[in-house]
């Protein structure tokens, strides 16, 4: 009964660890497209100011909460 549950356990530990890194190297590729879709529709209109940095900061705390490496250079450009 232990070695089964044990198994039980391992398992369902690997499978978050395997759901937390496919998520963080979706948030690595999305963030760029995001931030980009943000900034045109800023220009066109779609967005106001303030609804604009209450995106980017719920972006970039996204990013920051993921790893933090990624956010400044995508924001830089």
């Amino acid at each position: 009964m232990a070695s089964l549950l044990t198994t039980i356990r391992t398992t369902w530990e690997l499978s978050r660890m395997i759901r937390a890194r496919v998520a963080a190297q979706r948030l690595k590729t999305e963030v760029p497209r995001v931030y980009r879709a943000m900034q045109h529709a800023y220009r066109e209109g779609h967005l106001i100011e303030r609804e604009f940095d209450y995106l980017l900061e719920g972006l970039i705390l996204a990013e920051r909460n993921n790893d933090g490496t990624y956010a400044p250079k995508c924001l830089s450009k």
